[in-house]
C-alpha cells in the first residue's frame, strides 16, 4: 500500500518539522480509513479513522478552527461505521456540534451537512425510543432541508419524504 508507506515517511518527516508535516500524516491517516473503508475492512477503518481524528485534533489545538471540517467529516464518517449504536450516536452528536459551528460562518457550505447529521441521529433516537429527541432532530432537519430544497427541489427530496413519513408515524 502506497498510503501505508507515503504515512510512515511522512511520521519520520514530522518528527523533524511537526508544523510542516503532521497535516500530512492527519490527511494519510484519513486516507487510509476511506481505503480501508472502500474494501469493506471496518475495524481497520475505524483505527485509522481514530488515529486521524487524534491528530486532527492536536492540529486544531495549534490552530483553532483550520482542521474543523475535517473533524466534522471523520465524526460522521465513524458515526455511519458504527451503524446505529451508541457509539454512533456520540459521533454524530460530535459531528453535528461541529457541522453547526461550520454552518455559522458558512451557511451555503455546511446547512445541509448540519441536516445529516440532524437526519441520521433522529434515526438512532427512534430506535432508543426517544421520540421527543427524535422528532425535534426530524423537525429541524426538515427545515434545513426545505430551506436548501427552494433551489435545487429534486436534490434534498428523498430527506424530505422520508423525514415527512416518519414524523407522521410518530404523531399517530
Amino acid at each position: 500500500l502506497y498510503y501505508s508507506e507515503a504515512l510512515e515517511i511522512q511520521r519520520r518527516l514530522a518528527k523533524e518539522n511537526p508544523a510542516a508535516y503532521e497535516p500530512d500524516v492527519a490527511m494519510s491517516l484519513n486516507n487510509l480509513a476511506v481505503l480501508y473503508n472502500d474494501t469493506k475492512e471496518s475495524d481497520k477503518s475505524k483505527e485509522y479513522y481514530c488515529q486521524a481524528l487524534e491528530a486532527y485534533k492536536k492540529l486544531d489545538i495549534k490552530q483553532p478552527a483550520t482542521y474543523d471540517a475535517n473533524i466534522a467529516k471523520i465524526l460522521y464518517n465513524l458515526a455511519r461505521l458504527y451503524n446505529n449504536t451508541v457509539e454512533s450516536k456520540k459521533y454524530y452528536t460530535e459531528a453535528l456540534d461541529v457541522y453547526r459551528r461550520l454552518a455559522a460562518k458558512k451557511p451555503a457550505t455546511y446547512a445541509t451537512e448540519v441536516a445529516k447529521a440532524l437526519y441520521y441521529l433522529a434515526k438512532i433516537h427512534y430506535d432508543t425510543n426517544e421520540t421527543a429527541k427524535c422528532k425535534e432532530c426530524y423537525n429541524e432537519a426538515l427545515k434545513i432541508f426545505q430551506n436548501e430544497a427552494a433551489g435545487a427541489p429534486d436534490k434534498y427530496k428523498q430527506y424530505i419524504t422520508s423525514i415527512t413519513e416518519n414524523l407522521s408515524k410518530l404523531n399517530k
